[in-house]
């Protein structure tokens, strides 16, 4: 790949690390370089096939996007901050256009979840809804929080109730006693589930 004066200007200028690959797996349309404890990811896109054992300089700060590879001495692809930055302006815009023909499929659906919320759940999410990109933003997510409360609340019956079922170490055990628990949840999502569930007896902000 040829660069452009100002790919040079800003990739000379830029950190840079040079490290033997130890390990290169495909993945689809895509390559995982890894380098002892380092990994990163290379497009196929860019035509480059790299090899264990072959030299490859990444310039970028390690934790944030490559802005770019070259393998044994060639520049395989770079991207000035300015080219990085509308690469994001474009991914943000395709995630965006997905998210709302996700809510758009699924709106009869949170609507009728919200008919059947507690009416204290159903305050909250007006409130969010005060904002008018949280529905296609983040609703279905929300949503899945208030109907697992909602089961947890219903189930349980009592507050105290609750409080002991959540501190069960077991997995297992915990799940047998509620069967009805979605398994999707992470642990933020089931953390707020349960602590809602408690605020609908004992009170509090919901």
């Amino acid at each position: 790949m040829k660069l452009t004066y100002e790919q040079l200007k800003e990739r000379d200028a830029e950190r840079s690390e040079h490290r033997v690959l130890t390990t290169v797996q495909q993945h689809g349309d895509w390559y995982e370089c890894g380098a002892g404890s380092m990994c990163w990811g290379l497009d196929k896109k860019y035509g480059a096939v790299p090899e264990v054992g072959d030299v490859c300089t990444v310039y970028g700060t390690w934790g944030r996007p490559i802005s770019g590879i070259d393998l044994n001495g060639t520049p395989v692809f770079y991207k000035t901050e300015a080219q990085r930055e509308e690469d994001h302006h474009v991914w943000v815009e395709e995630l965006n256009a997905q998210r709302k023909a996700k809510f758009a499929q699924d709106k009869d659906a949170l609507d009728a979840a919200y008919d059947d919320l507690p009416k204290p759940f159903q305050r909250r999410l007006d409130r969010f809804r005060e904002d008018p990109d949280f529905r296609w933003r983040e609703e279905a997510y929300e949503s899945f929080i208030l109907v697992e409360a909602s089961k947890i609340a219903e189930h349980f019956k009592t507050a105290a109730a609750i409080s002991e079922w959540s501190k069960i170490e077991d997995y297992k055990t915990q799940m047998e006693q509620a069967p009805f628990v979605s398994n999707q949840h992470s642990g933020n999502t089931f953390g707020v589930a349960v602590a809602l569930a408690e605020r609908l007896f004992r009170g509090g902000p919901i």
